[in-house]
């Protein structure tokens, strides 16, 4: 869950009205159900996770001795080593940057896209808007930067056990995107055709805030019916992002 707390006014505005937000000049548009429908969701997804790998994604760490701060230089590596890695990383970044031209320069190890420039510098800036956009969960935000080597280690076996627990979860009764399309559509009594304009930020904090609507709603009724000690919190209080 990524709290609202944590996501300042001006980017959950541009992401609400599906606006281009600009990371160091990098574009990072709004991507439509529409248009992820053309392509294909697999694909959508295979691409987004080229982006949004964590450093578990890319190589063994399972004892703690590689921080986010190393995603950027092991993708290069990669990339070095292996073109049609190159190509579907390219590929990805032109998806999410609406641009047609990625130009990766091997001597500085950055990528031109548009008028910005993608380096080890704000890779992680520009991942984690990738993710918020795409509405893409962090897992475990501790292990960003872990105290020392045995609590890095610690913290990777639980996020690799988190990851293999929500794959079960997701396999078994996920909400698949088709059902998120549909609650939407009987939620706000549109027609599937309009909700396929949202993207999906906008199609998640909207199911979110019809979740909080029927919470409401049923404590009201359970509070009616003499229930007792019933949590009742405002549909148009603040919401989080699922």
């Amino acid at each position: 869950m990524i709290e609202k707390s944590s996501l300042d006014l001006d980017k959950r505005l541009i992401y609400l009205s599906g606006s281009t937000i600009l990371v160091d000049n990098i574009p990072i548009v709004s991507i439509k159900i529409k248009e992820i429908i053309d392509m294909g969701f697999s694909k959508y997804m295979a691409l987004i996770q080229y982006i949004c790998c964590d450093i578990d994604d890319l190589i063994d760490n399972s004892n703690g001795e590689y921080s986010s701060q190393h995603i950027y230089p092991i993708m290069i590596y990669r990339l070095k080593e292996n073109e049609e890695y190159k190509e579907l990383l390219c590929s990805a970044l032109s998806l999410v940057c609406g641009e047609n031209e990625i130009i990766f320069n091997p001597n500085t190890e950055q990528f031109q896209i548009g008028n910005g420039i993608l380096n080890k510098d704000n890779f992680l800036k520009f991942q984690a808007i990738v993710k918020e956009r795409n509405g893409i969960s962090k897992i475990d935000e501790a292990i960003e930067n872990p105290a020392d080597a045995k609590t890095a280690s610690l913290l990777a076996k639980r996020k690799a056990m988190n990851k293999k627990l929500m794959k079960a979860k997701k396999t078994s009764n996920g909400i698949e995107l088709d059902d998120l399309i549909s609650i939407l559509a009987v939620g706000l009594n549109q027609n599937i055709q309009d909700i396929c304009n949202y993207d999906m930020y906008q199609l998640k904090i909207l199911i979110d805030r019809i979740r909080m609507f029927k919470d409401y709603e049923d404590s009201i009724r359970a509070m009616l019916a003499g229930a007792e000690k019933v949590d009742i919190k405002h549909w148009m209080s603040t919401a989080n992002i699922t």
